[in-house]
């Protein structure tokens, strides 16, 4: 479940998002509204939202000055401005100020539907990733040992596929694979290894 701050100065507006938004998308569920950007700003300091839906044009704190704001101070956050036509300069710096998507007022249903599902399935994949690394820092020396020599091995192999799944892996992991002053290497090449690789016969010695 995900949660939404819903700022507008109009309340029809606000509680038609209210229903519209989980109606549409139960996977998200309206936790705060508020009537302009510090009455949202104040509501953020004891609560948490993953989307903050905000109208451009508020008396008070503007919706585009909120964006700035959260963007600093909550960067993690999805922010969604709402705008009309006459609007839309303000709306290019908003999004300079990472308001990922904007809405037109009045908001269509089709359009609230897409924009919804697509936040969902980034904040999915955000939570995914977040999950994934702090199971990636619990994992035990002798893990992080057994990640770096695989990568090693598939580097040395020239296994390209591996090394592409490994090397993210072991960056998470902050796995310190060439730090010191060198790296020694034992290396055991045989023909038939080479051969696999596509060495002709008359270029092995080359190896040796």
């Amino acid at each position: 479940m995900y949660t939404v701050l819903i700022v507008d100065d109009e309340s029809i507006q606000r509680e038609y998002l209210r229903a519209l938004i989980p109606g549409l998308d139960p996977r998200f569920v309206v936790a705060g509204e508020a009537a302009d950007g510090e009455e949202a700003l104040a509501w953020l300091e004891g609560h948490e939202a993953d989307v903050l839906v905000t109208d451009i044009k508020m008396p008070g704190m503007n919706g585009l000055a909120l964006c700035r704001i959260a963007y600093e101070r909550y960067s993690n956050m999805r922010r969604v401005i709402l705008t009309g036509h006459e609007e839309f300069e303000y709306v290019r710096e908003a999004l300079i100020y990472k308001a990922e998507q904007y809405l037109l007022k009045p908001p269509a249903r089709e359009s609230v539907r897409l924009l919804f599902a697509g936040l969902a399935e980034e904040l999915e994949r955000e939570r995914s990733e977040a999950l994934a690394l702090r199971g990636l820092q619990s994992l035990s020396e002798e893990g992080r040992m057994q990640v770096g020599r695989r990568l090693l091995q598939a580097l040395i192999a020239g296994a390209q596929a591996e090394v592409g799944s490994l090397f993210p892996l072991a960056y998470r992991m902050k796995i310190p694979l060439f730090e010191g002053e060198g790296l020694l290497l034992l290396l055991v090449i045989d023909d038939s290894s080479l051969r696999d690789k596509g060495v002709a016969p008359q270029e092995t010695s080359l190896f040796y």
